[in-house]
């Protein structure tokens, strides 16, 4: 998994992370916990920062949606 496989993150960040505060994550936060995921390969930092909100915007609708991402939502990010 690396950058580019956001909706892929965001699943594994909704499983390991549940109840987070969406309001006051911090996109350094959100990149951190990107980093510890197990399968994650991906550079140190995003090439493009736009990666970050779009990983945080599928994390919160597969929270709000009881875990279930809705393929196809996310385009514009991709």
């Amino acid at each position: 998994m690396n950058w580019n496989n956001y909706p892929e993150i965001a699943e594994a960040l909704a499983k390991q992370h549940s109840g987070v505060d969406f309001i006051n994550i911090k996109e350094e936060e959100i990149r951190k916990l990107v980093l510890k995921l197990p399968d994650f390969e991906g550079a140190e930092y995003p090439e493009d920062s736009d990666v970050l909100d779009a990983i945080l915007t599928v994390w919160i609708d597969i929270d709000s949606d009881d875990g279930e991402y809705k393929a196809g939502r996310y385009e514009a990010y991709t």
